[in-house]
C-alpha cells in the first residue's frame, strides 16, 4: 500500500513535471507569436508612416506650385502695368523732344 502511494506520488509528479514542461513550451511559442506580430504591426506602420509622408510631400508641392502661379501671374501682371506706364512716359518724352526740336 505504501508502495503503491508511491507509485501513485510519483506518477503525479511526472504528470505535473510534463505539464510543466508543455506550459513552458507553449508560453514560449506565444511569446515568439507576438514578438513576430509586433515586427509586423512596427513594419506595416513604418510603411503607412512612408506613404503618409509620400502625401505630405506631394501635397506640399502641389500648394507650392499653386502658390508660384499665382506669384508669377502678379509678377506678370504688374510688370504689364509698369510697361503701360514706360510707354506713357516714353510717348510724352516723344512729343516734348519733337517739340524742342521744332522749337514750340
Amino acid at each position: 500500500m505504501v508502495i503503491e502511494a508511491i507509485a501513485e506520488i510519483q506518477k503525479a509528479e511526472q504528470r505535473a513535471e510534463e505539464m510543466i514542461r508543455k506550459a513552458e513550451e507553449d508560453a514560449k511559442k506565444l511569446v515568439e507569436e507576438e514578438r513576430e506580430n509586433a515586427k509586423k504591426l512596427i513594419k506595416d506602420a513604418e510603411a503607412e508612416a512612408r506613404k503618409e509622408v509620400k502625401r505630405m510631400i506631394e501635397a506640399a508641392r502641389k500648394e507650392g506650385e499653386k502658390e508660384a502661379e499665382r506669384i508669377i501671374a502678379e509678377s506678370e501682371k504688374k510688370a504689364e502695368e509698369e510697361k503701360k506706364k514706360a510707354k506713357k512716359r516714353l510717348d510724352k518724352a516723344a512729343e516734348l523732344i519733337v517739340a524742342r526740336v521744332l522749337g514750340e
